[in-house]
């Protein structure tokens, strides 16, 4: 249910800024976790295909029982298993500080470029100053994702550095 109701939450930030051509066709959410939301994208949004992968999918977490709003598929973290332009549009949620590095935050976007035909929709940490840098050490070790002193600073960026990377 948590994970469905901060679904929802992200859903209405993208809605006032959504595009006409979100209308149809095909859904996918790399590092989707619940799979909840390309679950909206398809209820809400009239997606007709919505597919969902993570890194973290094993077969009991496709088990409907555990919390997921559908089923997440497991994928290498690095290559997407799409063929080129296979989704109008492919979202990452809170994703890209989890990849370990620039250059493979870089990869992934790029693989996310191939597969989509239209749109990539990208929601993420921002760090502005020494405060947001404290909370995001936070979050990485309350993810698991690095001891204190390998936390990785680069994962994380400001406005600027995202939108830097992002070309």
């Amino acid at each position: 249910r948590r994970a469905a109701a901060h679904a929802l939450t992200q859903a209405g930030a993208l809605e006032a800024s959504r595009p006409a051509s979100w209308s149809s066709g095909a859904w996918l959410d790399v590092g989707a976790a619940s799979g909840c939301m390309a679950q909206v994208a398809c209820d809400c949004w009239g997606f007709s295909r919505c597919e969902s992968i993570d890194t973290d999918a094993t077969p009991g977490a496709l088990d409907m029982t555990r919390g997921l709003c559908m089923p997440v598929a497991p994928f290498d973290g690095a290559r997407l298993p799409f063929a080129n332009a296979s989704f109008d549009v492919v979202s990452f949620s809170f994703v890209l500080h989890h990849v370990g590095s620039a250059a493979a935050q870089r990869r992934l976007l790029d693989e996310a470029h191939r597969v989509s035909r239209r749109h990539l929709v990208i929601g993420e940490d921002t760090v502005e100053g020494d405060a947001d840098r404290r909370l995001t050490r936070h979050h990485a070790l309350h993810d698991g994702m690095n001891s204190a002193e390998t936390a990785c600073d680069e994962c994380y960026r400001s406005e600027a550095g995202w939108r830097q990377l992002l070309g």
